[in-house]
């Protein structure tokens, strides 16, 4: 339950990245000013980062059943990720930019499919629009996705990227009608510096928790 209550913390905490990044997608693909189409979109959005964990999570099962030393290497990559993860989202350090890049030219295939499916105004539409938006290149869900598969379970990982995509939903369902000011709380110094000093928190806590068991 705590990794799930972390998760969605982790999509909250995100919040003034996810309206930095996604917001205006929202609005330019015209659903900010409908509730039922922004609500589509949301949900193929966190629909793709649930499909997401439970591939890498039976990934991670597979790995693990094989070796388990792999498990603790995960589980290190993910402290270390996480970290990496609030340095990003305090702006002290922007490396995880890099990963975004490495996923660009696979987005390059979506991103015209995604493109052709926010043309159309039903419901259906507007969810594989979200689905394929899922997949943009973004360091806060390939942080977290990286977490999730050091579950090593296929369900556990699937249910921290749906609990992460709620955290996430609330700043980009209501995009449009968040107050500038608000805005500026979310995207200040002081907030994103809290913010990532509670993700290396995370970051720490879960290294902590690898070196227990090889110890």
């Amino acid at each position: 339950m705590a990794e799930f209550l972390s998760a969605f913390l982790i999509g909250i905490l995100g919040a003034g990245h996810c309206v930095a990044m996604c917001g205006g997608l929202t609005a330019a693909i015209g659903v900010s000013n409908n509730l039922k189409s922004n609500l589509a979109y949301n949900i193929g959005r966190i629909t793709s980062y649930t499909l997401a964990g439970l591939a890498l999570g039976l990934i991670g099962y597979w790995l693990t059943s094989i070796l388990f030393p792999i498990l603790i290497s995960l589980r290190f990559l993910s402290g270390v990720i996480l970290i990496l993860l609030g340095f990003y989202l305090a702006r002290w350090y922007m490396g995880l930019t890099r990963l975004e890049k490495l996923f660009n030219r696979f987005w390059q295939f979506i991103a015209p499919l995604a493109q052709q499916s926010v043309q159309k105004n039903y419901f259906g539409a507007k969810f594989v629009a979200g689905m394929l938006w899922g997949w943009l290149p973004c360091g806060l869900v390939y942080s977290t996705l990286t977490w999730a598969t050091s579950q090593a379970n296929p369900i556990s990982s699937a249910l921290i990227m749906l609990a992460f995509g709620l955290g996430t939903m609330p700043a980009l369902l209501f995009s449009a009608v968040i107050s500038q000011q608000f805005k500026a709380v979310i995207n200040h110094k002081i907030t994103r510096a809290l913010s990532g000093i509670i993700l290396i928190l995370f970051g720490l806590q879960t290294i902590y928790v690898g070196l227990l068991q090889v110890w």
